[in-house]
């Protein structure tokens, strides 16, 4: 967006907040595709218990024996696996909000910013190294 003329930012349509909507538009088609993760977590979560259901009704002695053995590499391996997804999220998170604000920085003063060739390179620069965090 940063490579439009200045006359693409002078059109109504293409005003700073409809463009940061957009923006923002797309960040909320990413989280959907996050949240559809989430669902087949849910489902493979109901899948587990209904095999375990199953080998219960039949042979209980042998599910115990499974879940005695199994069971405790499989929390561990979750709770390890839960804390990395936590902390990468919150510095994607992070980065998406350094990333919109270079943005939007960059759109509120695009005159500025498409006068000064240093001072665009600059702002092109900014926001790819907040995408690179």
């Amino acid at each position: 967006l940063i490579k439009k003329p200045i006359s693409f930012f002078d059109d109504r349509s293409h005003s700073t907040g409809s463009l940061l909507s957009r923006l923002s538009s797309d960040t909320k088609k990413i989280s959907g595709a996050v949240t559809i993760s989430t669902d087949s977590f849910v489902t493979a979560v109901t899948k587990t218990l209904l095999s375990v259901s199953f080998l219960f009704f039949t042979s209980y002695k042998l599910t115990l024996l499974l879940l005695a053995c199994a069971l405790p590499p499989i929390i561990i391996s979750t709770l390890f696996t839960s804390k990395f997804i936590s902390t990468y999220t919150d510095l994607q998170t992070d980065a998406a909000a350094n990333s919109e604000h270079q943005v939007e920085e960059t759109f509120a003063s695009i005159t500025t910013v498409r006068t000064m060739p240093r001072a665009e390179r600059r702002r092109v620069q900014a926001y790819f190294t907040s995408l690179d965090k």
